[in-house]
């Protein structure tokens, strides 16, 4: 299937995982807002579930094991939304009406030379265990940073 954007992609990015016939893909680019997909594998269908507007192009976007999802933005943000409860097993329309709050909610935004830098990439950093929490972060300012979000 193929879905129509009324701007330029530039970022896309998988959820985790998931069993039971569900897939989360995030897009992003010129229109200045993540996009949360929810695929249904067995029922061969598609629709966007959430939709984030951010005050820049998203850049890149990538998604950790535990449901966060970080997203470099042209205005020198960088913002991260837990979305940990995709992965519930549920689809999104089986789901009460308080799960669309959650995203909201739950969101950080990182900002470094915020209209002097744009941010061009994030990368969750995979290698150990317990090591979800760090995020790289690369911008036009020719600085990468490490970030550890641990609680």
């Amino acid at each position: 299937f193929n879905v129509q954007t009324q701007q330029p992609g530039l970022a896309l990015a998988w959820g985790p995982s998931m069993t039971g016939g569900l897939q989360y893909c995030a897009y992003g680019g010129e229109g200045k807002k993540i996009y949360i997909m929810e695929i249904r594998t067995k029922e061969r269908s598609w629709e966007t579930i959430l939709s984030i507007p951010r005050e820049g192009v998203i850049n890149d976007l990538d998604w950790n094991d535990e449901g966060l999802l970080a997203a470099a933005i042209g205005n020198g943000t960088v913002a991260v939304a837990d979305l940990s409860y995709l992965q519930s097993g549920w689809a999104v329309n089986e789901m009460d009406y308080n799960w669309q709050r959650q995203a909201l909610t739950c969101f950080t935004e990182i900002r470094r030379n915020k209209g002097k830098n744009s941010m061009k990439s994030v990368r969750w950093i995979p290698s150990a265990p317990g090591s979800d929490s760090l995020l790289a972060l690369g911008g036009t300012d020719g600085e990468v940073e490490i970030i550890d979000l641990t609680d």
